[in-house]
């Protein structure tokens, strides 16, 4: 089974962003404390420290759904303490 949009597709740029849109505002009504910044498959979600395990786990499990998944090793997190 093949997954995804292949390489060099020109309806990529188009596809991937009505895939992940809906999960990226479901997880804004979810948490509304959270602000998200998305721009293809770079995403950035700016959130309290408090929310942040909340933030991966419902990110996780949704992703999933859509055949996506975070990159771990990618992921930055930072902290400004108050």
């Amino acid at each position: 089974m093949h997954q995804g949009v292949q390489q060099g597709d020109p309806l990529g740029p188009l596809v991937h962003p009505l895939a992940l849109f809906p999960v990226l505002d479901h997880l804004r009504r979810q948490l509304p404390d959270i602000t998200v910044l998305a721009f293809h498959d770079d995403i950035s979600l700016v959130a309290p420290v408090q929310q942040l395990d909340a933030v991966l786990r419902w990110s996780h499990q949704h992703l999933r759904r859509i055949g996506a998944q975070l990159q771990l090793s990618e992921c930055t997190i930072l902290h400004h303490p108050e």
